[in-house]
């Protein structure tokens, strides 16, 4: 499994305002394995999806999706999720929420979902003296999560 970036990823990354936070998400997607750039094909093919409905820029993402042949494409847009699924004989690729996915394709990931879980919740209940603390550890994990997949 790998993570696929693209240009016009990057162009409306470019867009957050919070600093901090678009750094956050440069850096994850530092790992990724496949970076797409824009074509004609790619193009026309946004122009096609934008025609069932979908906005700019989500259009650009599914066709940059599917001209990398990704396996899925996950999102925590749920307005952008219940199109992709009403129109799924139209698109080629598997549209899914990152949480969602997990749990039904990777059980072998079913211990580390509570855990995620756990420390997702209380960020958005407590105040940002804790937030630090929870993303504190959630990067901790991440950055354990990453050096025990290089061995």
């Amino acid at each position: 499994m790998s993570l696929i970036s693209s240009d016009a990823l990057e162009f409306e990354l470019q867009r957050i305002l919070n600093v901090e936070g678009r750094e956050q998400i440069f850096a994850f997607l530092g790992v990724a394995k496949i970076f797409v750039e824009t074509t004609d094909n790619i193009e026309g093919r946004a122009e096609s999806l934008c025609k069932l409905g979908f906005t700019l820029y989500d259009a650009l993402h599914l066709a940059f999706a599917e001209d990398s042949d990704a396996t899925v494409f996950l999102t925590t847009d749920d307005r952008l999720l219940r199109k992709a699924i009403s129109y799924a004989d139209n698109i080629k690729v598997r549209v899914s929420n990152p949480v969602t996915w997990l749990l039904t394709s990777s059980p072998d990931l079913s211990g580390i979902i509570p855990r995620l879980t756990a420390i997702h919740r209380p960020i958005n209940r407590v105040s940002s003296g804790r937030r630090k603390i929870a993303k504190s550890k959630l990067e901790d994990y991440y950055m354990q999560s990453k050096t025990r997949d290089r061995f």
